[in-house]
Formats: C-alpha cells, sequence, structure tokens
C-alpha cells in the first residue's frame, strides 16, 4: 500500500488548485507578454498544394 502514498499526494485538492492557479498565471502571462493568438496570423497548412 506504500505505493499509493505518492500518488494521493499528487491529488490532493491543495496540489490540484495550486496547479491550476499556476497554469492560470502562465495564460495570463503569455498573453500580457503579446503571445496571444491572432487569427490573421493562423494560416491552415495544405500540403495538397
Amino acid at each position: 500500500m506504500s505505493s499509493i502514498g505518492p500518488y494521493f499526494s499528487l491529488t490532493k485538492p491543495r496540489v490540484v488548485v495550486l496547479l491550476q492557479i499556476t497554469a492560470l498565471c502562465s495564460v495570463l502571462a503569455h498573453d500580457q507578454l503579446g503571445g496571444g493568438v491572432d487569427s490573421a496570423r493562423c494560416v491552415p497548412c495544405s500540403w495538397s498544394s
């Protein structure tokens, strides 16, 4: 049963909330630095032409 301990410690609600906050902050920082997706720059790949 000792192999369940590390898995449970990674899925504690506090750890999950901290991971979500980290992800949200990284998205906000990326957008603030001008790395947002621009529809004019999105060009679909056309392999056939």
